[in-house]
């Protein structure tokens, strides 16, 4: 190679050398570093579980479908909040339809339940809470149940929106939010009338 091709390539090697040097260490992550320490990760504790789980699953059209709310898992849990939200073409929240489960009722405490179709016809606003306790229940248990209509057949879901699990102090606790799959077949073929004996 020539002393003048030498010369020529010297500002290419200035210029590609640090940008090898920086894809390298942009994509080299030293594992040491970035890994959670295990003791860390072993340390914080599982989320709670809240599950929508509807009874039945399936259900003829014109049905009633029963939606338990499950907690699992709570640790010093005092209330909870959130939107059950649901497609109107497919199910409609029957009146007095809702019930508070036991859970937040552990040790004797008060509570207070709330379930209330919203305006916009989609979902339903709950919130329980324990009242003057300092302490929050752990474990597991239901929530509540909150019944529906089933309108018309189909595949549809019971879902959650703007979820909260609360403490004793209304402070947030984390928490996994499932829904419920529900699948609405036809309406069940009216019983055929009797023929009249000879």
């Amino acid at each position: 190679m020539t002393a003048a091709a030498r010369r020529s390539r010297a500002p290419l090697r200035r210029i590609a050398i640090p940008l090898i040097a920086a894809a390298i260490c942009a994509f080299s992550a030293d594992p040491a570093r970035d890994a959670e320490p295990a003791h860390s990760a072993a340390a914080r504790p599982a989320p709670a579980t809240i599950r929508a789980i509807a009874h039945p699953a399936r259900v003829a059209a014109g049905g009633t479908i029963t939606v338990e709310i499950s907690a699992r898992g709570l640790k010093d849990a005092g209330g909870a909040a959130f939107h059950l939200v649901f497609d109107p073409s497919f199910m409609e929240p029957l009146p007095a339809g809702a019930l508070e489960g036991a859970l937040l009722r552990q040790g004797g405490a008060a509570t207070s339940f709330m379930a209330q179709p919203a305006s916009t016809g989609d979902r339903v606003i709950v919130g329980l809470t324990r009242l003057g306790a300092r302490r929050g229940v752990h474990g597991g248990g239901v929530l509540c149940r909150i019944a529906f209509r089933a309108l018309r057949p189909g595949a549809t879901a019971v879902a959650f929106d703007r979820a909260h699990l609360m403490g004793p102090d209304a402070s947030d606790r984390e928490a996994r939010f499932q829904p419920a799959r529900i699948i609405i077949d036809g309406r069940p073929p009216a019983p055929r009338e009797k023929e009249a004996a000879p």
